[in-house]
């Protein structure tokens, strides 16, 4: 709170104070009914009360508003995870998904290793301080090794989300929500394809039974009046700005909170298949299966540079875009120059037949 509103609250209370003291005099008060001051009393605590928790509302609003400091921001960005299921930051730590490996790099040393699963890994997130991910069983990373946990799911693991204390589990059949002391099934026969989370509830994105919102208590699907069935498959979930942010095979669309904005290859996509998008800053990254396009100020522009590579995903690090490739290999871009983090499998493949056969030929 404020000093100005502290003195606020403060001269109300005197004044209060004040009223009831000036209205009765001391024989009063003695004779008075003991009803009467105690309303009073009640009619005063509930004047300060009222007045004392507007003043935190007041605060509360006026700090979401303001932006943060450079030191909120340098602590923030120490936890901070952005990305989807395929790619995820957690500060200088960059963590992708590559059939049955997860490969991490390190930003700060340039340097990367390869955990090793026994099947392919389809989701990824930054949860509780640890990192999750999930195919046919649900992982845990621990010391560079992917540990499976003791979880049972009965179909395999789509997506992962980190909300407030709960991991939530997307699959093949339902939703689950992992907590700090059980596991609890939220959402039956659907599978679960995306997720993400606005200041009052989870949204929750489906392949092929639509767009979900969850309160806490229940789900209540979302869609558009003029065609129920738009937002049947949802390949990707971003909340950010106040606005969310969703790429279908029918496009990328904005929802403000009261209309939703739809968007289309006659708008400046590269493609109406939108297979993901990255809201961190103020210029969101759209990625359809024929490019990636950004998105400021209600306008599409295509990233043209990029028309060789076949993105499969991307994510935003400062002023610069990471991307993953379909044969997952890792590329940083910053404005007109690409840098290679990670090498494709294939290249990887290639530089080990090269060091074996350097080997043979030193024998």
């Amino acid at each position: 709170m404020s000093y100005q509103k502290f003195f606020s609250v403060a001269i109300v209370i005197f004044a209060v104070m004040g009223l009831f003291l000036s209205g009765c005099s001391s024989d009063e008060i003695k004779k008075g009914s003991k009803s009467f001051t105690k309303a009073i009393d009640n009619a005063s605590s509930k004047a300060v009360k009222e007045i004392v928790q507007s003043s935190f509302v007041s605060a509360t609003s006026e700090t979401i508003k303001e932006d943060p400091g450079e030191e909120e921001i340098m602590e923030s960005e120490e936890t901070k995870s952005v990305g989807s299921s395929d790619m995820i930051l957690v500060g200088e730590m960059l963590y992708v998904l590559a059939g049955d490996k997860l490969k991490v790099y390190d930003f700060e040393t340039d340097e990367s290793y390869v955990a090793q699963s026994d099947a392919p890994i389809r989701a990824i997130a930054f949860h509780d301080n640890k990192i999750f991910a999930g195919g046919d069983k649900l992982y845990r990373l621990i010391d560079s090794v992917l540990e499976i946990t003791d979880d049972q799911f009965e179909s395999e693991i789509t997506t992962l989300y980190s909300y407030g204390y709960n991991l939530m589990i997307g699959t093949k059949d339902g939703l689950y929500s992992k907590g700090l002391l059980e596991k609890e099934n939220l959402f039956d026969g659907v599978e679960i394809s995306a997720m993400t989370s606005d200041y009052t509830g989870l949204w929750v994105g489906t392949a092929g039974d639509g767009l979900y919102r969850w309160d806490g208590t229940e789900f209540k699907k979302r869609y558009l009046l003029r065609d129920e069935t738009f937002f049947d498959i949802v390949n990707s979930l971003v909340y950010s700005h106040d606005h969310l942010y969703m790429g279908t095979p029918n496009g990328f669309h904005i929802h403000d909170g009261g209309r939703w904005t739809n968007l289309s290859y006659k708008d400046g996509l590269p493609s109406d298949n939108v297979i993901a998008v990255d809201a961190s800053g103020w210029v969101v990254q759209v990625l359809s299966d024929n490019g990636l396009a950004s998105y400021f100020k209600s306008e599409l522009t295509e990233t043209e540079s990029l028309s060789e590579y076949e993105i499969v995903d991307v994510i935003r690090k400062n002023n610069d875009l990471i991307l993953l490739t379909a044969d997952f290999s890792v590329l940083q871009k910053f404005k007109s120059s690409i840098k290679e983090l990670i090498p494709s499998e294939s290249n990887s493949i290639i530089d080990e037949l090269t060091i074996t056969a350097n080997e043979i030929d030193q024998l």
